[in-house]
């Protein structure tokens, strides 16, 4: 059965990818704006985030950030998450062959593929010079009723392919598109009664070659290992 579930799930993605059979391998960089209306408490929080892309390469710089995080993607290999907190530089790993391995992953992935190609529309518009395609879909809250209302502009002959999740939840929505082959240009998410919550946005895309020195992996950080607990540790947890 499992096997079954990732074989139509590939078959999905394969289909979805050839649903515009003239795109090309995006090169260049795209800046994107962040913006979220979820609660009351934190108002309106805005991010914003640089993309590198480059052939199997991908770079996202999370700007304005005091740990001066950044993610390197080597596509089909690895995602690696760099942070400098404190002046103390460490990063994270994550392989394609963990990321492969995770059942929970691949099965929202697989979905994530379902809910972007059943949305695709034929609504077509203009965004900072380049043509992109609507897709439109409603995603049930968790934990309470109703849905959010996803509108999605993507790039139509531009395209790119992020094999290896992000680490960074803000970043989700992108990254969705980019696991499954498309660029996007706009996505906004509103409530029922038309609040916009989410609103990720390109401001700036530019295509050019890229230096390609900005892919490899500084070597000056050292690999983030999670302690385990000790034996008395344990035994405290034990007593509860």
């Amino acid at each position: 059965m499992r096997n079954g579930k990732i074989l139509s799930g590939l078959l999905l993605f394969l289909c979805f990818n050839m649903v515009d059979a003239q795109t090309k391998p995006f090169e260049g960089e795209i800046k994107y704006k962040i913006t979220t209306n979820n609660t009351e408490e934190d108002g309106v929080i805005v991010k914003n985030y640089a993309y590198f892309f480059s052939g199997n390469k991908i770079r996202i710089e999370k700007l304005d950030d005091k740990d001066k995080s950044f993610t390197i993607i080597d596509t089909g290999k690895a995602a690696y998450y760099y942070k400098n907190y404190d002046k103390v530089k460490t990063y994270m790993e994550l392989t394609k062959e963990q990321f492969d391995n995770d059942y929970t992953a691949k099965e929202e992935q697989n979905a994530a593929a379902l809910k972007l190609k059943n949305g695709l529309t034929d609504e077509k518009k203009e965004i900072l010079g380049y043509k992109c395609r609507k897709i439109y879909y409603k995603v049930a809250k968790i934990f309470a009723d109703g849905f959010y209302n996803c509108e999605l502009w993507v790039l139509c002959d531009k395209s790119t392919l992020m094999t290896v999740a992000n680490f960074d939840i803000s970043t989700a929505s992108i990254d969705e598109c980019l696991e499954n082959g498309i660029i996007p240009m706009l996505i906004i998410t509103t409530l029922d009664n038309g609040k916009e919550v989410e609103r990720y946005e390109a401001v700036k895309i530019e295509e050019k070659k890229l230096k390609q020195n900005i892919f490899n992996s500084p070597k000056d950080y050292k690999k983030y290992v999670n302690p385990l607990p000790s034996e008395d540790e344990y035994e405290d947890e034990e007593e509860y």
